[in-house]
């Protein structure tokens, strides 16, 4: 008798079937690992789907910070704990103009210390409380290509505060910002409502 499956045939079905489970599509996605991502599916003008990140932010993540003369710094928050932790790192000179700014954006006070590992320009580092008032300032702190030591990566001094601005250190703008100065929050939705906003669950 002649059995259905040969052990030559069996041989063959045995490898096609690992073959096709080695190509098999393997991924894992988190959502808890990076809450601030949301995946979304779009369809392409050919009929193609393809993967696009959102950011849940975008609606709050620019905004205008008014100095007492009526001038205005053009600023970017930095919100999600992966963009605060690199910052301007990297950055090209190019890529801030000298009437711009970036804002770490926090939920409440903290003791805030910045250094300056891979920066590859000067920068002006201005410490605010909740109410966008300056309670520290550094000026022309040094930049430090890449992480290596010595010389030593610069760090600031330790200052109780709520958020934290960052501009060029050839800004016109940093002749105006010292201690005490009052900054305005210029935007549709208001520093509260951004705070609020933020606090929301993902």
């Amino acid at each position: 008798m002649t059995p259905f499956i040969t052990q030559n045939t069996f041989y063959h079905i045995k490898n096609l079937t690992l073959v096709v489970f080695l190509l098999l599509p393997v991924g894992c996605n988190d959502k808890n690992e990076h809450p601030e991502a949301e995946v979304s599916t779009a369809q392409s003008s050919n009929g193609s789907q393809k993967a696009q990140t959102s950011d849940r932010y975008h609606i709050i993540r620019k905004v205008s910070l008014s100095l007492p003369s009526g001038k205005l710094i053009d600023t970017k928050l930095a919100i999600t704990q992966q963009e605060q932790t690199i910052g301007l790192s990297g950055s090209k000179p190019e890529s801030m103009t000298k009437y711009e700014g970036l804002l770490f954006f926090y939920l409440k006070d903290g003791s805030r210390q910045f250094w300056m590992p891979n920066t590859l320009f000067e920068i002006h580092i201005i410490f605010l409380d909740k109410n966008l008032k300056v309670i520290g300032i550094e000026k022309n702190v040094p930049y430090h290509p890449g992480r290596q030591e010595p010389p030593a990566i610069y760090r600031t001094r330790s200052y109780f505060a709520r958020h934290v601005l960052e501009i060029r250190a050839d800004s016109p703008l940093g002749e105006e910002l010292e201690l005490g100065t009052q900054l305005g929050w210029i935007s549709k939705i208001s520093l509260l409502e951004t705070e609020s906003y933020i606090r929301q669950p993902q």
